[in-house]
């Protein structure tokens, strides 16, 4: 998108959560795009909080239960899965904290 704002010349902004992005520059999409998934990701775990499924697993159930829960949100259309099969990692995602 940035190279066709360049191309054309003309000055395209995007507004997201009441932050304006230069459509035209390759970094403000990267954040936007940022601030997107973010978004998506604490949907996807909201989702899984509160669903009931992993409210009744036991602790060596919760990962075949999250993946039911995700496979079910794609049944519903409310996820689109592009690989597969699909597989969760077998450690969480760490935090890295910068000093």
């Amino acid at each position: 998108m940035a190279r066709i704002v360049l191309h054309y010349g003309s000055e395209v902004s995007m507004e997201l959560d009441g932050a304006r992005y230069d459509a035209g520059s390759p970094l403000d999409l990267f954040r936007a795009n940022e601030k997107i998934n973010a978004r998506k990701r604490r949907w996807l775990a909201a989702e899984i909080a509160q669903s009931p499924l992993l409210k009744q697993a036991t602790k060596g159930q919760i990962d075949e239960v999250v993946l039911a829960i995700i496979l079910k949100l794609a049944e519903q259309g409310k996820l689109v899965i592009y690989e597969q099969p699909l597989q969760l990692a077998p450690e969480p995602a760490q935090r890295k904290v910068a000093y």
